[in-house]
């Protein structure tokens, strides 16, 4: 996934999947996976990973710093 205009890349995964974000932006973001406890920084220019859901689904992406920011990532089973 890249993080790039202040905006998430949308992405599909299987299910437990490593997901790596990219930060393409000089400002700081977080990934927020709502509905689940992930919630990574991500510092500007840089990298950080998390565990995709166990659950099929769609779910909803923001920011913490940055409450605009809205994505979805698409867990597929």
């Amino acid at each position: 996934m890249t993080i790039s205009g202040f905006a998430f890349s949308t992405l599909t995964v299987m299910p437990g999947a490593t997901v790596t974000v990219k930060n393409a932006d000089s400002a700081a973001h977080t990934v927020k996976v709502n509905g689940t406890n992930v919630d990574v920084n991500v510092p500007g220019g840089g990298t950080a990973t998390f565990t995709a859901p166990a659950t099929a689904g769609t779910y909803p992406l923001t920011c913490d710093f940055h409450p605009a920011m809205h994505g979805v990532l698409t867990v597929a089973g």
